[in-house]
This record gives structure tokens, sequence and C-alpha cells, in this order.
């Protein structure tokens, strides 16, 4: 048992390490918070890895272990080198044109919102909670099939969805400015709870993870610049949303696992989402004869390019076709080298890690809010990636790709107002 688990023992030492001289060179509590995350997560897996021997990790080596440590050293230094965007002000050129956009999405969210609420108050209210995990085995089989809304409704959570990324990231933006009305403030953030509230009707718990992670990490990165008063509210806010949704979760959990895993105990239930993924990195993936050749992670670029790409890519890449079952969590990583394996994998993570210290790391008065968004979107794999990379999907990817072209065209839309200006 210990020479199979002192891999990742190392592993795990691994990313304190990182952690420890980080903190000792003082860096931002914003990329300590992203370290800490990979550290809580690779413990799981050793706690994982020793007490549940049903789940046979006997070919745990140090290779692939180091390999997971280098890439995540190589996409860290360019967040390393783009902590200079922690400011104590900023002042966003075109605010006004910003606003116009969040009310049209704020008003087209108010009746999914309510739809949706209705509906998730039902399903979690409820003293008999197994259609929440029939809702998931009805999912993952054929589809979602949204009862629950509306045309009206489904008009409008599908605006959410698309423009997902912009609707996180402008309200904790918004909460960096000190001339915005309080109301603004708090209905900017109605699309994105009313996305969160719709997964969870759909018994999904990614997006609540991936929102909470979001927040916790923007309030990190935003805190010199949010004023004083607010902070009241936020902690107000944050304690309302972890206590009803970490009670959500809780009984979706509870659900899932009574319909699926009954004889499984609570913490082996939650450390599979927490764990495995590099466990089974590490055991499985790394040994894959065959590569996926970008259907995995970039099946948008290759469909766009001209290329034939699986509609369902987990039963076209059966498990006998690359070696392992594509639809795990292998972090964010695994995916890439899923579909290329070891050597143009990392050829590819030292090509971005130059690229984005390079677009990061330069340091000017005027910073474009295009980097900024540019910015958060790196973070945002690397603090969820110890599952999956956010971005893989064809939609999530070009979900990406629409937010990110909505704020190029808004800060481009004045040649006088092209910068978001801090002081």
């Amino acid at each position: 048992m210990f020479n199979t688990t002192f891999p990742t023992i190392l592993y795990m030492l691994g990313y304190v390490a990182i952690f420890i001289f980080l903190l000792r060179k003082k860096y931002d509590v914003t990329i300590l918070f992203i370290v800490s995350i990979w550290i809580v997560s690779s413990i799981y897996a050793l706690v994982f890895q020793s007490l549940m021997p049903q789940y046979v990790y006997n070919n745990i080596t140090y290779l692939p272990y180091a390999f997971l440590l280098l890439c995540f050293g190589l996409t860290l230094i360019p967040v390393c080198k783009g902590l200079h965007l922690v400011r104590d002000e900023y002042c966003i050129a075109n605010i006004g044109l910003y606003k116009k956009i969040m009310l049209f999405f704020i008003v087209v969210s108010l009746v999914p919102l309510i739809e949706n609420l209705r509906y998730f108050l039902t399903s979690y209210g409820a003293a008999n909670t197994s259609g929440l995990a029939d809702m998931y085995d009805d999912k993952m089989s054929m589809g979602l099939q949204v009862t629950w809304l509306s045309f009206v409704g489904k008009l409008g959570n599908s605006l959410d969805g698309i423009f997902i990324q912009f609707l996180m990231f402008i309200p904790f933006v918004f909460l960096t400015q000190k001339k915005i009305s309080k109301w603004m403030l708090i209905c900017s953030f109605l699309p994105a709870l009313n996305h969160v509230i719709f997964q969870m009707c759909a018994s999904g718990r990614t997006v609540v993870t991936q929102f909470t992670l979001i927040a916790v990490f923007f309030l990190f990165f935003f805190r010199k610049a949010i004023p004083a008063p607010r902070w009241r509210l936020i902690r107000i806010c944050l304690i309302v949303f972890f206590v009803l949704f970490g009670a959500a979760l809780s009984v979706l959990t509870s659900a899932r696992k009574e319909a699926h895993n009954r004889d499984n105990e609570t913490y082996e239930v939650y450390g599979y989402y927490l764990a495995k993924s590099h466990l089974d990195f590490n055991h499985n993936l790394w040994y894959i004869k065959k590569n996926t050749e970008g259907d995995n992670s970039f099946g948008f670029v290759k469909s766009l390019l001209g290329f034939d790409v699986p509609e369902n890519k987990n039963d076209y890449w059966t498990y006998n076709k690359i070696g392992v079952i594509p639809s795990l969590f292998y972090t964010y990583i695994g995916d890439w080298y899923m579909d290329f394996g070891p050597i143009i994998t990392l050829v590819l993570f030292i090509f971005v890690s130059i690229f984005c210290t390079a677009y990061f790391s330069r340091k000017c008065h005027n910073v474009p809010i295009i980097r900024l968004f540019a910015y958060y979107v790196l973070c945002q794999i690397i603090f969820m990636g110890w599952s999956f990379n956010c971005f893989k999907t064809p939609m999530g990817f070009r979900n990406l790709l629409i937010s990110m072209m909505l704020i190029i065209i808004v800060q481009n839309f004045s040649k006088h107002a092209r910068l978001m200006y801090d002081k």
C-alpha cells in the first residue's frame, strides 16, 4: 500500500511546497487561493486512495504526477506575472453601456428566474427527492427535458447560458464602482443566479461549485477596490448564498447517493469528485495508446475548420478506442493530454505559458478590460481544473468566445473610451 501511496504523498507535498514558496515571496492572496484548491484536492486524493481499497490504484507512479506538477507550474507563471492587475481602484470607460447591457439581461432573466425558482423550491422542498436523481439520469441518458419553463422562460434562460461568462464577470466589476446604485448592483447578479438555479433544477452541481469559486476568487482579486461600506452587504449575501445552496447541494447529493451509491459512505461520494481526477490521470490516462486528436477539448474549433467531429464523443471514443472512459475527470491538464499525448501537450503548455506571460506581464497605466477578463478566464481554468477543463465542451468554448466578443465590441465602441482606466 505504501509503495502506491508514496507518489501521491510527494505529489500533494509538491502543491504544499508551491504554496509555501509563494507565501514566503509574499505573493497576493489571489494566487494562494488558487493553489490552496489544488492542495485540498490532492489531499483528498491521498485519503481516497488510502481509505477506499475498492477503487484499485495499484499502478500509481512518479512520472505522471511530475508531469501534472510541471504543467500546473507552467500555467501558474502568467498568473503570477499578472498580479499587477490587482489594484486599488478601477474606472471603467463606457460604464453606462455596460449598465444598459446588464439591464437588458436582468429584464430577460425575470421570467426564467421566477419559473426556475418555483421549480427549485418544489423539487428541493419535497418530502421525496428521488425525482432529482431521476432528472440527472434522464439528462445523462437522453438529454435534459426542460418541462418547467415556458417559451419565454426558455428564451431568457438560453440567453443567460450563452453569455454566462460575461454575466459572472461584469457584476463583480460593478462591485468596484463607487458611483453605482445599490439596486443595480444587486440586480446585476440575478442573471447569473438564474443560471445557477436552473442547473440545480437540472440536478447539476458543477455550476454551483463553479460560481462559488468564482465569487471567492473575485472577492480576493477586487478586495482593494471594493468600497468598505459594501463589505457588510457582501458578507450578508455570501452567508445567505452558502446556507441556501449548501443545503440544496446536500439534498441533491443525498438524493443521488440514495439512488446510485446507497452502500457508500458520504465522504466517498464527495471524494469521487474531489480526488479521482489525479488518481485516474496517473493510473489510467497516462498509459493511453491513442488520442482523441483534439475532439475532447477543441471540438468547436475543429468543426469551424471543417473537420469531422463526433456529435457524442463519449459514444464514439469508447473505452476500447483510447483506453479510458472520456467522460471522467482527469484535470484540465489531462484533457489536453487525452487529445495529444505527453509531448505535444507539454509543448502546448510551454507555448501558452510564454504567450500569456507576455500578455499579462505588460504593465501600463491603462488596462484594457478584455485583458482583465482574459486573466479571469485563465484563473478559472486553473482553479476549476482539479476536475476538468471547464471550457472544453463545444458549447462552453463557444459561449466563452461570445462573451469575449461582446466585451471587445463594448471596449471599442468609442475611440475615446477604449480602456478601463485605473487611478
